[in-house]
């Protein structure tokens, strides 16, 4: 189960990038996300949007530690690491999303 410590909703935070995407406007939600992040800071799914908005892979990592079962933030892992040419890394954290 995720851990959902932040008094936002998941909703909110996709509402957040959203804008941010329409509007290009990246700065501010980095802004957003590390003010929420600082109330929160064990909270996965910031984590997970953070990375998103970052693609850092420290991010997910942190992510995966808080909540194992994360699916979608191990594939993204995954991602991140076969864009830096990782594959065997890639191909471990790909297995273990799909065997959830």
């Amino acid at each position: 189960m995720r851990q959902q410590i932040a008094p936002f909703p998941p909703a909110r935070y996709e509402i957040v990038l959203k804008i941010a995407n329409y509007a290009k406007e990246w700065d501010l939600a980095r802004m957003i996300l590390f003010q929420w992040r600082q109330r929160s800071p064990d909270d996965a799914a910031l984590l997970f949007w953070e990375a998103k908005i970052n693609f850092g892979e420290g991010n997910w990592e942190k992510a995966i530690e808080i909540d194992p079962t994360y699916a979608e933030a191990l594939n993204n892992l995954a991602i991140a690491y076969e864009h830096e040419g990782d594959l065997e890394k890639a191909r471990v954290n790909y297995e273990k999303a799909l065997g959830l």
